[in-house]
């Protein structure tokens, strides 16, 4: 909780701001990175809560890590972030 003192008294949190939530030690929101790159050899295309395009998505494809942007297939070269990530999700197929 971020509590401040303002004349002289305690404040929960003035601003209305949120902690940045510390990755070790706050709850994941999703899979980590060994259970998702397990879904995706499994067949399944994988995104991260934290990727702002929500189109954006890693999948296998012809034996090599993929990621798609802006509609563009890339090879997906991991990130620290990438690997210590626990937002991973199962993306649905588009209707």
């Amino acid at each position: 909780m971020n509590n401040n003192i303002i004349d002289g008294e305690i404040v929960e949190n003035p601003a209305g701001l949120s902690p940045t939530p510390n990755p070790l030690t706050s709850e994941p929101k999703g899979m980590f990175f060994p259970e998702a790159i397990a879904k995706v050899i499994e067949g399944k295309m994988i995104t991260k809560l934290e990727w702002a395009d929500k189109n954006s998505y890693g999948l296998l494809k012809d034996g090599r890590l993929k990621i798609v942007l802006k509609g563009k297939e890339f090879d997906w070269i991991l990130s620290d972030g990438d690997l210590y990530g626990s937002d991973y999700i199962i993306r649905e197929e588009p209707n």
